[in-house]
């Protein structure tokens, strides 16, 4: 069969071991959930298999549940491979594009005081971590949004002028992926520049 690598090159069943054992794991689970509905259709169609597929449809929802875990698995070692190689992770997750009246661009540092500019809202964990990371986005365009009255309730908060809003939303697919955002990351993504990718959706540096 031989070495790991060799086998990623040629898998049997055509998988695409490129991508993360958590990518993989959540398609697989995607297909299992469209099969299981299947065997529901099947079973509602056909009433004559219906009692035999109600016991098909309980083994697929228990692998189901079970493959998530594994995924779940999946993710905590991947963010623990990155925390490696790009220092500490901290969680952020985001809640999409939206628009407030502005702070300042996280990027160029413009401000509009007139109109709302593109922002990003981004539930952290603990004030201490959202403090944490609204200090990496060091040129401004940040804000914790942290409330008294609603302790659990925190949100750090990042704004973009037009020019820039490829990276805000770069900004937030990247941060989706696993929900956590590191140092290095800000860095990558102020730096960011639509016309600085490759096809394959990486991003040009200064020192390549």
């Amino acid at each position: 069969m031989g070495t790991e690598e060799e086998y990623k090159k040629h898998p049997i069943y055509g998988t695409d071991l490129n991508k993360s054992a958590s990518e993989l794991l959540c398609d697989i689970s995607s297909k299992l959930q469209h099969i299981r509905g299947q065997v529901y259709d099947v079973g509602c169609g056909f009433p004559v298999v219906k009692e035999q597929l109600v016991s098909a449809e309980g083994a697929l929802t228990c692998l189901i549940g079970y493959i998530h875990d594994l995924k779940d698995k999946a993710i905590a070692n991947e963010v623990a491979q990155l925390t490696r190689e790009r220092g500490k992770h901290l969680d952020f997750k985001s809640r999409g594009l939206g628009k407030e009246l502005s702070s300042h661009c996280f990027v160029c540092g413009f401000k509009d005081s007139i109109s709302m500019m593109d922002n990003v809202a981004a539930f952290v964990r603990t004030k201490a971590e959202g403090e944490e990371i609204a200090s990496w986005f060091n040129k401004g365009g940040r804000r914790l949004d942290y409330r008294e009255q609603e302790p659990n309730w925190l949100q750090v908060k990042v704004w973009a002028c037009k020019k820039h809003v490829p990276n805000l939303k770069y900004l937030i697919n990247h941060s989706s992926k696993y929900g956590v955002l590191c140092k290095m990351d800000v860095e990558d993504i102020r730096a960011f520049h639509i016309d600085r990718v490759t096809k394959s959706g990486q991003l040009i540096t200064d020192s390549g």
